[in-house]
């Protein structure tokens, strides 16, 4: 029996950028997973995803923005440029990102820029350049602004303006009467009152698949430009491939908890 050769046609930068994407999708899969189980009984949660989500944004858009590099120099951006130029800004690498976007993508595909996208990047830009670090920093001296309250103030409040929960049925019930608790509320203060509690924990509940979809608006745009872009063998892959799960539906997108493992 003749033994077949199978020749590798992928080059090694074709090995990187599908291995490198690979990681961002993944990062930001598991940002938006760790962000649904976060509330006030669950901090570890927030630092986790926000480190994921920052540095999963982070090398997605890197990527899109230096293959888009190649196909117009068919030279890839150094590591110094990437760095000098962008470092860990999130908010001048989506700006870039935006460009690209409205040069590859039809008119009909709009870009997510809307107030509440601005702040969910702002927020992550600021923790990513300087409070990754924040409870070491503070026990040092350094009066940065804790980045959960940052998002609790910036995404969360804007994201229950835009999306008002529920009334609760009024009862005679007191659960005050009943229960006692002490938890370390979002601004650093000790709530005691477990109805007040409860209404943070509601609001928690109500405002994460929203925020879970406003990310996910923001994954998309990466999506949207690798289908305007074609592979060019051997060292650009098709992206749409690994992409693919951030095409779904917005009502999607608040329906699933689960983002990662790649999970549909």
């Amino acid at each position: 029996m003749k033994k077949v050769v199978v020749q590798n046609k992928f080059s090694p930068e074709f090995t990187a950028i599908q291995r490198e994407l690979t990681i961002a999708v993944e990062l930001i899969g598991s940002g938006v997973t760790l962000l649904n189980k976060s509330n006030l009984m669950a901090f570890n949660y927030y630092w986790t995803a926000f480190f994921n989500l920052a540095n999963g944004l982070e090398r997605a858009a890197k990527v899109i923005i230096t293959i888009d590099h190649y196909m117009d120099t068919h030279k890839f951006l150094t590591n110094d440029e990437l760095k000098d130029k962008y470092g860990h800004d999130l908010g001048k690498l989506m700006k870039k990102i935006k460009e690209i976007h409205k040069q590859k993508c039809c008119a009909d595909v709009i870009f997510p820029s809307k107030s509440i996208h601005d702040s969910i990047i702002s927020v992550l830009s600021f923790f990513a350049k300087t409070t990754r670090y924040y409870n070491l920093d503070f026990l040092a001296g350094d009066n940065t602004k804790d980045p959960i309250l940052a998002w609790d103030e910036n995404v969360k409040q804007k994201v229950l303006e835009l999306h008002p929960p529920p009334q609760d049925k009024k009862t005679n019930f007191s659960l005050d009467d009943n229960v006692f608790c002490l938890v370390t509320g979002f601004d650093g203060n000790i709530v005691e009152s477990a109805t007040e509690l409860l209404r943070l924990q509601k609001q928690r509940s109500s405002a994460i698949k929203y925020e879970r979809m406003y990310i996910l608006q923001i994954a998309r745009t990466f999506l949207e430009i690798a289908q305007n872009i074609n592979p060019e063998p051997p060292h650009i892959p098709y992206m749409t491939e690994i992409l693919c799960r951030f095409g779904l539906s917005d009502k999607y997108f608040k329906s699933k908890k689960i983002w990662s493992p790649c999970n549909f």
